[in-house]
């Protein structure tokens, strides 16, 4: 169903922020954080992505799994190259 909901917003970018938004929070309330970020940079919210990604890290870092932090981190630290990157495309 939400294949189908998407397909008929793919060419309007604000529908399709529209739909995602609520979609990557479902994801992000059932604990699927992976396939949530990448909900939130597909709705072209890199806000919503940036701060979930922050809040990871400071979980995993206050529950001592070290591992996961990094791994939050560096997504956190990519997406941010990657805006950096697309900013500076222009010049």
């Amino acid at each position: 169903m939400m294949t189908e909901a998407l397909d008929v917003a793919r060419d309007d970018d604000k529908q399709k922020g529209a739909m995602l938004l609520p979609y990557a929070r479902y994801l992000a309330e059932e604990g699927k954080f992976d396939q949530a970020l990448e909900a939130y940079r597909s709705a072209n919210a890199p806000e919503e992505a940036k701060k979930m990604t922050e809040q990871l890290t400071a979980n995993a870092v206050c529950e001592s799994r070290f591992e996961d932090a990094a791994y939050y981190h560096f997504l956190g630290g990519n997406s941010l190259q990657a805006d950096a990157y697309y900013a500076y495309s222009f010049v």
